[in-house]
């Protein structure tokens, strides 16, 4: 009886410390359960969702090496601007022409830092800017000793309003040269009336200047003489020849245009050592019927010196 009881002892306590030891991790597992990056849809392939970003952002590539010497900026609108960003980063994802219908990519390159520990972030505000920030290594944290060349790229939602407006840290606003706009128009033709009006474009545009590349934030106020007046501001990047000429796909003329077919293509030149900028628009490629569609120019002059700027690696003249 007593080697009985002994034995229905161990028995009960071999069950009751097992049935104790699985519900640790059972409860472990449906707490993380309940954590949104187990719950959010995976993402794409080659992306990955940025959740501290709220969601509807996804980083297409990160790193500690690029090929951008200093802080810079591009603002990809259409699939030819990002085939030759993906020059510059080849591990992005082939994107084609209908993914920028709905879609932007913005690439931030934060330039040659003298250790590791640096990286890029980028987040969306609630009115919809983009933050561009460095991310510093604490004071004493451990770090590689050694050149980094620190970038992201993500993608982000630009259904409706497509004009992008970037808030930037210190070492890309320093990279920006304002340009005042000392004279300039824009035709608006189109709608089921069939209007037409002409109006002044008042207003700056800032450029970042980076080897062929340049992105123009442009910030442009007008509107006929009967109407309130509208304003836009956009950041977009196009190439630049050895012969100054500049050439961006798409630029959002917001506004002053007026939907579905806001955007606008510029095409132009910098002149007597880019101490000038001119830019002549055209309708960008619009599906919609019965649209606006908006032309028209801008002189622009330098208000303020060229920032230093590193010289090129080979690759970025490509």
């Amino acid at each position: 009886m007593l080697r009985t009881g002994v034995g229905m002892l161990l028995f009960s306590l071999m069950v009751n410390g097992a049935g104790a030891m699985g519900c640790g991790p059972r409860r472990s597992d449906a707490a993380q359960g309940s954590r949104p990056a187990r719950q959010s849809a995976p993402p794409a392939p080659g992306q990955k969702r940025d959740e501290a970003a709220g969601g509807d952002m996804k980083v297409l590539a990160e790193g500690s090496h690029s090929r951008v010497n200093d802080a810079f900026i591009i603002v990809a609108r259409d699939a030819s601007i990002y085939r030759a960003l993906r020059g510059l980063v080849e591990t992005l994802p082939e994107m084609n022409d209908d993914f920028f219908l709905k879609n932007v990519v913005v690439a931030a390159f934060l330039g040659v830092r003298n250790t590791g520990g640096y990286s890029v972030g980028i987040t969306r505000s609630a009115d919809k800017s983009v933050r561009i920030a460095q991310q510093s290594p604490p004071p004493d944290a451990m770090v590689t000793q050694a050149f980094t060349n620190p970038f992201k790229v993500v993608s982000l939602p630009a259904a409706g309003e497509k004009a992008v407006a970037l808030d930037l840290d210190e070492p890309w606003k320093a990279m920006l040269r304002p340009y005042r706009i000392t004279a300039g128009e824009l035709s608006v033709t189109g709608g089921i009336a069939g209007i037409s009006k002409k109006f002044p474009l008042e207003g700056e545009v800032r450029v970042m200047r980076y080897g062929n590349w340049a992105t123009c934030v442009a910030s442009l106020k007008g509107g006929a003489k009967e109407e309130a007046p509208h304003a836009v501001t956009d950041a977009a990047t196009g190439t630049v020849g050895s012969d100054g000429r500049i050439d961006i796909p798409y630029i959002d003329g917001g506004s002053l245009v007026g939907r579905p077919c806001t955007g606008l293509r510029a095409v132009g030149s910098f002149v007597d050592n880019e101490s000038k900028l001119s830019l002549q628009f055209s309708p960008a490629p619009c599906l919609a019927t019965d649209a606006f569609y908006g032309a028209g120019k801008l002189e622009a002059a330098a208000t303020g010196p060229a920032p230093p700027k590193r010289k090129p690696s080979i690759m970025d003249e490509k």
